[in-house]
This record gives C-alpha cells, sequence and structure tokens, in this order.
C-alpha cells in the first residue's frame, strides 16, 4: 500500500511507535528502515518487545485500526530527518539542517500559521536527544528567520556525531495581522546560543543579513 511504500526507505524511527531506545534494540537485530521492519517476523518482535513488537510490524506495513480523530489547528510544525549512519561532517548537516528549515517554514505557510517559537532536534550517538529553542517577541512568518535561528542553535552541535535532526516551529498563531517585524525576541531558557542568535537577528533586521 501506500503508507508501506512510503516508510520503506526511511529511518525506523520514521514508524510510529518506534523511539530512539526501541529504534536502537532494532538496529542491534538488523532492521534499520520501515521496510525492514515491515518484513520482518511480528513473532519474532513479539518476543523481544511484547505485543508492541507486533504492533509496530503493523504500523510498518500500514495496518494501523485506530479509530480517526478528528484533526483540529496543530500547536506545532516540525520535520525531522536521520543520517543513514552518524555523520560528523558539519557541511552534511547543515545542509540537512537547511531542508529542514524550509520544509517547516512552507508547512507553516500551507497553514497559513505564524510562529512564535523557532526551535531544533538533534539526535547524536549514541542516540542522545538535544532540544534548543528560541522564543520571538511575538508570530511571524518568515522562512530566512527558521533558516538563521535554526543554524545558529545548532552550532554547539556541529561536528558532533549527528543521527537524526529536526526543526520545529511552535506557539502558533492564525491570525496574519498578529504578526510582527523580525527585530526583537527573547530567549527560552534552553536556547544556549542566545548571543550568537541576537546578533544575527539584529543584522537581519537591519536588511544586512547573510
Amino acid at each position: 500500500g501506500e503508507v508501506d511504500s512510503f516508510l520503506a526507505p526511511l529511518d525506523v524511527e520514521a514508524v510510529h511507535g518506534v523511539g530512539p531506545v526501541t529504534a536502537g534494540r532494532l538496529r542491534k537485530i538488523g532492521i534499520e528502515t520501515g521496510g525492514d521492519l515491515a518484513a520482518a517476523d511480528p513473532a519474532r518482535l513479539g518476543a523481544v518487545f511484547g505485543e508492541r513488537g507486533r504492533r509496530i510490524v503493523r504500523f510498518a506495513r500500514g495496518e494501523d485500526d485506530r479509530a480517526v480523530e478528528p484533526r483540529g489547528r496543530p500547536k506545532s510544525l516540525s520535520r525531522e530527518s536521520a543520517f543513514r549512519t552518524a555523520t560528523t561532517d558539519p557541511e552534511r548537516q547543515r545542509a540537512r539542517l537547511r531542508a529542514l528549515a524550509a520544509d517547516v517554514a512552507e508547512r507553516a505557510d500551507r497553514e497559513d500559521a505564524l510562529y512564535a517559537t523557532i526551535g531544533i532536534k538533534v539526535i547524536t550517538e549514541p542516540y542522545e536527544v538535544a532540544t534548543r529553542a528560541q522564543s520571538l517577541s511575538g508570530p511571524v512568518a518568515d522562512p530566512a528567520l527558521v533558516r538563521t535561528v535554526s543554524r545558529e542553535l545548532f552550532g554547539e552541535f556541529a561536528g558532533d556525531p549527528v543521527r537524526k535532526l529536526g526543526v520545529r516551529v511552535s506557539s502558533l498563531s492564525f491570525t496574519q495581522g498578529d504578526q510582527e517585524t523580525l527585530g526583537a525576541y527573547e530567549s527560552t531558557p534552553d536556547a544556549t546560543a542566545e548571543d550568537r542568535v541576537q546578533r544575527r537577528l539584529d543584522r537581519f533586521g537591519d536588511g544586512s543579513g547573510e
């Protein structure tokens, strides 16, 4: 079906119900992609993970009998992507981050969403998860700002063995009249690149950004 075909080439962590810890255990037994998981013996995974093992095999095959619930407006929008193997190449890392930032900004545009927080997710070997976020003074819709902030928040991780990256916008607003200018913002407690981001945003707001 369409779902299993879509999941087949993706990292196994893209399958619903598979988090970083489970993904690590699956890789140890040779299951690295959604296709690998779909082809796995449910009984074998059931012996390892219990009922959850059989369930994630069904999800990988596109078999999901959960009730469909009405979808309201999202509270956040995100995009994640895993490398086949962990990479320490800063250029590969930044290129992937730029693509994710562009995808998230484009999705926000399609949803007519403004965002007041921009964040990243970084998974490094051995599957350590870190998040960083930056709060703006008000909702905006600006792809260049998503790219700039995500790049600066990622600065402390550049060159680390990165397995997976994610970019997220949150604190969403769907009223275009609420949009703020790009100049001012305040940092969240976990935004460790505060000073560098401030300098970049000051330049960006003056029209002299990159």
